[in-house]
């Protein structure tokens, strides 16, 4: 992922398949997991994010997403995630985190997690939709498909 193009794309597959996993028809929470990510992304929001490194927030932030993933029954969009997180770790341990933009983010993630336990498939395939596009809008600088970010 070496151009501000590529990011973007990742950002767009990301928002085809991860939304999708919720919705398969194998979908089964992990509810000891998904609690334990929910635990991490508590902290971080209780004030770790301003502490802790930015390799820690995204590897807390990846591993909350691939266990969704996971969640799905289906083996092809976990390894996509999967695949596509390897990539992204050489790129996001660079780049500076704007912490309150990751505070922001994993609020959203206790949302997402609570749709989760509730049950709330439907809608929480749409939240994660939400979250994913405006994350990538943030992250490359609002910019549009096709134009170049910074």
């Amino acid at each position: 992922m070496t151009s501000p193009a590529a990011y973007a794309q990742s950002y767009r597959f990301r928002v085809l398949i991860e939304p999708a996993g919720i919705l398969e028809p194998t979908f089964r929470l992990d509810v000891n997991r998904i609690r334990v990510c929910r635990e991490e992304q508590q902290a971080l929001v209780d004030g770790a994010v301003y502490e802790v490194s930015p390799a820690q927030i995204f590897d807390a932030n990846t591993r909350l997403h691939e266990t969704i993933a996971s969640c799905s029954g289906n083996a092809f969009i976990l390894d996509s995630l999967r695949r596509l997180n390897r990539i992204r770790r050489l790129m996001e341990y660079r780049k500076a985190v704007d912490r309150d933009q990751a505070l922001r983010r994993c609020k959203e993630h206790l949302t997402l997690v609570d749709l989760l336990l509730d049950g709330q498939l439907e809608q929480a395939s749409d939240f994660m939709r939400v979250h994913l596009r405006d994350a990538a809008r943030e992250k490359q600088g609002a910019a549009r498909p096709g134009e170049r970010t910074r």
